[in-house]
């Protein structure tokens, strides 16, 4: 308390000042010190380490307003988390809080470890701008912990891949005449893997729901096609089976198509309320084609990117 203190009032002389923190990255972010304290803050004000997959606004979340709100400015915060189309993805304000809480430079508390929180997962940590990739990659894929909870959705080769693609295209953005990264630059490339990780978590659990369905799909084809050939007379048992064969499983990639896109309505939240409630599963127990695969990974895609862009709209028109 007494270091939020110190930030809120740094001047004990002049009462009349008080630091407000603005919540910007980038060149424009607020002193350290006084954005470690209003993240000590709203982490405990929002209870991040056990807060929801997914939130509409902060409207739902049922937060009167308290002084230390106007201090901090919780408005602002609550802007930066919720100014991005993907909020609409799981856990995205928990892992965005996580971006949030890589500091640019060292504050003037040297020990990190006395400033972090009783849970690991959410920790303080030091990347500066024109650090070398390879703490870039240290610090973003080994230590922030960011979407922690979806590690099975995505490996860490994938992880590699994307954050060395932004480095090195941030590099090229880079003027000739700007010999090191600057703050605007480290935002951008923690911003960027931040949202292409969110994508592909997001992808792959509505895959795992596509997948589910798609093997009841099939399974019911199966049990139907039994069960008609248990009714074929005895005496025409000798016809060749594919006089009989149901018409849905003449052409299984049609049938994806169509029982695929009676989902598309299904919302984010459905969808990963679906996969929740689903028992295990092993796709390769139903011998799926690759084809078949490759349709329902499509589909996730586009069923993301779809959510993303209009939620993109929404922003921009609000």
């Amino acid at each position: 308390m007494n270091f939020i203190l110190k930030n809120i009032w740094p001047n004990p002389s002049n009462n009349n000042i008080i630091n407000i923190p603005t919540h910007l990255e980038g060149e424009d972010e607020d002193d350290l010190d006084l954005k470690i304290a209003s993240l000590q803050y709203f982490y405990k004000r929002y209870k991040f380490w056990k807060f929801p997959n997914f939130l509409n606004n902060f409207q739902d979340y049922q937060i009167e307003d308290l002084k230390l709100d106007y201090i901090y400015n919780r408005k602002n915060f609550e802007f930066q988390l919720q100014n991005d189309e993907h909020r609409i993805l799981i856990d995205w304000y928990k892992n965005k809080f996580r971006s949030l809480m890589i500091l640019s430079n060292n504050p003037s508390t040297k020990n990190l470890n006395q400033l972090n929180f009783n849970d690991q997962n959410f920790k303080f940590l030091i990347l500066k701008p024109n650090d070398s990739i390879d703490l870039y990659i240290e610090i973003l894929i080994n230590q922030s912990n960011i979407y922690l909870e979806h590690n099975d959705s995505i490996n860490y080769s994938i992880k590699l891949k994307i954050l060395t693609n932004f480095y090195n295209l941030q590099k090229k953005f880079k003027p000739s005449y700007k010999p090191k990264f600057n703050k605007n630059d480290r935002s951008i490339i923690i911003l960027n893997y931040l949202q292409k990780i969110s994508e592909i978590v997001q992808i792959d659990r509505i895959l795992k729901v596509k997948l589910i369905e798609y093997i009841q799909f099939k399974s019911n084809i199966i049990v139907e096609e039994e069960e008609e050939e248990e009714n074929i007379p005895r005496s025409r048992l000798d016809i060749p089976n594919n006089r009989f064969k149901s018409p849905r499983s003449s052409s299984p990639i049609k049938s994806l198509r169509k029982t695929l896109n009676k989902k598309q309505s299904m919302t984010l939240i459905k969808l990963d309320k679906s996969l929740q409630d689903q028992n295990d599963y092993n796709s390769n127990n139903y011998n799926l084609s690759k084809e078949e695969i490759d349709e329902l990974k499509s589909k996730a895609e586009r069923s993301v990117m779809f959510r993303i862009e209009r939620e993109k709209q929404l922003i921009m028109n609000s």
